[in-house]
């Protein structure tokens, strides 16, 4: 099912869709890295608790992401930060922090890591 509503999921229902993977412990990486394609390029868009979300269940399922994802993950949230609550900013610590990611191995640096 979710694979056939993919091309319709905008970046809340991937959210959504990975972490309830996550909280399930159902890792289908061949899955995850279909809905990680998938909102790649719609990052820009999210709201910062799907931002927050789609890192976290990744440290859940045991995902790492691929670096040109990494990217433009640090640029949506270079765009949304200003937005995230203390929730959203703990969250996505947390999973930099699992995955330990700091910016560096990609030459980019958002302000949530700066600050």
């Amino acid at each position: 099912i979710v694979r056939r509503e993919m091309p319709a999921m905008d970046v809340q229902g991937v959210s959504n869709t990975l972490y309830s993977l996550a909280v399930l412990h159902f890792p289908d990486m061949s899955l995850v890295g279909e809905l990680m394609a998938a909102v790649q390029y719609r990052l820009d868009i999210g709201k910062p608790q799907n931002l927050a979300n789609i890192i976290w269940s990744c440290v859940v399922l045991g995902y790492m992401p691929e670096r040109d994802w990494m990217v433009m993950y640090y640029r949506a949230l270079d765009i949304r930060l200003h937005a995230f609550g203390p929730v959203d900013v703990s969250n996505t610590v947390w999973a930099f922090g699992r995955l330990q990611f700091n910016g560096k191995q990609y030459r980019v640096a958002p302000d949530i890591v700066r600050k």
